[in-house]
């Protein structure tokens, strides 16, 4: 994913691309990207970011990793291209998502906090636990009832339970949206199938994701994408949106408030570069020569 975003920005002429990262990952051999090698040190972090006209912060929201060095990123004063720190908070946390989007009457799955009352048995069949800040599949699983999955939640220590919630397993076609957002509106990119698979244990996994293979037509989905934007201002940038779909209804799993695993597929999907769009959005002016990421 990261290797795709350098790669996209750094084919804009007018601008130099760093990339900061851990000495493990490879690049090809003939790769134009700048690259600045990391121990993880966060001074190391903070001059390299400081070094740049602009930068983008690639992190899970587990733990709160993507708000947190986000917000390290604003507080230094460095110009930060994504999310806003107010839409972070909201998106990287899948109950106060859920909240959120119960609050603007926008069709998303059901979502139980485990330190509330959870209806288990409003929802005849499979349930979910997953952790509230998890990122893509960590640590999803999959009861076949509403009792396996209360068995499992006493495995949780009591401390644990407001960071966990419970969804019912509802059917449907997962997919996922990409978009970019900007102070203009919400652009819808593609819709991209997912492709799930659940282990004997009822671990969920995410095998791959099919970029831009879903045609059906947009208006639909574009009615969600600008609700969304309107109910979270601040989603700016590229990031996604899973949802299911069920006929001609669209239901909301969740927001990811950055870059996910669709991007690498994005620039075959669309027939152009995403990063030129990215740009424009953001209505900069005429770069100059010395501009950098």
């Amino acid at each position: 994913m990261a290797l795709a975003l350098a790669r996209d920005f750094s084919e804009l002429s007018e601008y130099t691309v760093s990339l900061l990262r851990y000495p493990h990952l490879v690049l090809p051999p003939s790769s134009p990207i700048h690259i600045l090698p990391s121990t993880g040190v966060l001074g190391e972090w903070e001059q390299a970011l400081l070094a740049h006209d602009q930068v983008l912060i690639v992190a899970p929201e587990t733990d709160s990793i993507l708000l947190n060095w986000c917000a390290r990123a604003d507080k230094i004063g460095i110009k930060r291209l994504g999310a806003s720190l107010a839409a972070l908070t909201i998106a990287s946390d899948k109950w106060q998502t859920a909240q959120h989007l119960q609050h603007h009457s926008i069709a998303h799955v059901p979502t139980y906090r485990l330190d509330t009352s959870v209806p288990w048995y409003d929802h005849d069949g499979a349930w979910v636990l997953k952790p509230c800040d998890g990122c893509g599949c960590d640590g999803v699983q999959r009861f076949i009832s509403s009792e396996q999955a209360q068995q499992a939640i006493t495995q949780l220590p009591s401390t644990h339970l407001s960071h966990w919630i419970a969804q019912p397993w509802l059917a449907g076609q997962a997919a996922s949206l990409t978009l970019l957002g900007s102070s203009q509106g919400a652009q819808l990119l593609s819709i991209n199938e997912q492709v799930l698979s659940i282990s004997a244990e009822g671990y969920v996994y995410l095998e791959t994701v099919h970029t831009g293979s879903i045609k059906q037509d947009f208006s639909l989905f574009e009615n969600l994408t600008q609700s969304i934007h309107n109910a979270i201002p601040g989603l700016h940038g590229v990031y996604g949106i899973d949802i299911l779909i069920q006929d001609h209804l669209l239901t909301v799993v969740e927001i990811n408030p950055r870059v996910t695993s669709a991007y690498p597929g994005l620039r075959v999907a669309l027939g152009t570069n995403p990063a030129t769009l990215w740009v424009q959005s953001l209505g900069f002016p005429i770069p100059t020569s010395n501009s950098s990421f």
